[in-house]
């Protein structure tokens, strides 16, 4: 289905044409609302809060999130089991759940994470 264009053997399909006018709209819309900057100066009284063994709960990190982002990182060091315990049963007392590979057997089927892309 493509087409070409001109003499410079440029592909020009309708995909292609689909994804440049999505990236401008997106470009105009981003620009037109300020983003990011409206957030940026809301975010002093954001706490995330963060639970999962000692081996990621670092004072420092909290401490730099705070000094370089502007928001809050309590973090909550527990025991292997005691995290499992806690994302199956607790959902709504944490906002970032640092589980461990060989928990997400156990903590998946109780549908209360949501993975994130990285």
């Amino acid at each position: 289905m493509a087409r070409k264009m001109n003499g410079q053997g440029r592909e020009w399909g309708r995909r292609k044409i689909l994804k440049g006018a999505a990236g401008l709209a997106g470009a105009a819309v981003g620009s037109s609302i300020g983003a990011p900057m409206i957030w940026a100066q809301n975010n002093k009284n954001i706490v995330l809060r963060q639970c999962g063994t000692g081996v990621s709960a670092f004072n420092e990190i909290a401490e730099k999130a705070k000094a370089d982002l502007g928001f809050t990182l309590q973090m909550t060091a527990l025991d292997s089991d005691a995290v499992v315990q806690r994302v199956v049963t607790q959902p709504n007392s944490f906002d970032i759940g640092d589980i461990e590979y060989w928990m997400v057997k156990k903590v998946f089927p109780a549908k209360t994470l949501q993975a994130m892309d990285t």
